[in-house]
């Protein structure tokens, strides 16, 4: 069963993939699992601080996600710990205003990468479609092999635009009990 708080997520991809229509081709929970596959849990994730200089001082109620999507359980806390009240926010773009002001405020929630489940999406969908076949009947044409193609274009199109992904990896043979292990970082498409 999906979950209450990805509605506003769901709904951003649904758009993305142009899933919009009456009878929508993906469940939430089809668009859940895909989302999930590129979701990040962050945990006390430092958001950076906008400075509002109003009445002869610098007050610190706007904060900025390095990322956006995030979903609707996001929780803020200050240097210390404490809870921090949510005024208004964006999950979509990333953005917090609190109630007071605070310097140092850190996020604990989920966010996605739209664009990479988007093609993740699209390539499923295209995947359906290839089970299909063109046909000709009563001198009109009817061609699934081009609706096909195009969402797997557009499926290019977001992996383009997903977020880059890295990791890390040990070469065990190298390591000892003695030194480090050493480690290389690569960029995976």
């Amino acid at each position: 069963m999906s979950r209450p708080e990805m509605a506003d997520v769901f709904a951003r991809l649904r758009s993305l993939i142009g899933d919009t229509a009456g009878v929508q081709v993906f469940t939430d929970d089809e668009l859940q699992d895909a989302l999930d596959e590129h979701r990040t849990i962050a945990r006390y994730e430092p958001l950076t601080p906008e400075g509002v200089y109003a009445s002869g001082a610098m007050g610190y109620t706007i904060h900025h996600a390095t990322y956006g999507e995030w979903e609707d359980s996001v929780v803020l806390t200050d240097g210390a710990y404490g809870a921090v009240t949510i005024s208004t926010s964006d999950l979509h773009i990333g953005l917090f205003v609190i109630s007071s002001t605070c310097p140092a405020v850190y996020a604990s929630g989920v966010y996605f990468d739209l664009h990479a489940a988007a093609a993740d999406v699209l390539d499923a969908w295209a995947a359906r479609l290839a089970l299909e076949f063109d046909f000709s009947a009563d001198g009109s044409s009817f061609s699934r092999s081009q609706q096909t193609a195009m969402l797997r274009e557009a499926a290019t199109a977001h992996r383009g635009l997903a977020r880059p992904v890295t990791r890390h990896l040990v070469d065990s043979d190298t390591a000892t009990a003695m030194t480090p292990r050493a480690s290389a970082t690569f960029d995976v498409d």
